[in-house]
């Protein structure tokens, strides 16, 4: 999610530094990325520590 932020500082886009990213900055980066569009309402990056825990 860092990436996300810093490309949507430099696009003069306001973020904060901690918490929730609002879904149409995730979209935008997508999209100026040719990213496919993420799903679901939160992502979390899952750790092999995290995935075997759950």
């Amino acid at each position: 999610m860092k990436a996300i932020r810093d490309w949507a500082k430099s696009s003069g886009r306001a973020v904060s530094d901690r918490g929730r990213l609002p879904s149409n900055i995730v979209e935008a980066y997508d999209a100026a990325h040719k990213q496919a569009p993420r799903t679901g309402a939160r992502q979390r990056a899952v750790t092999p520590s995290y995935a075997d825990s759950h």
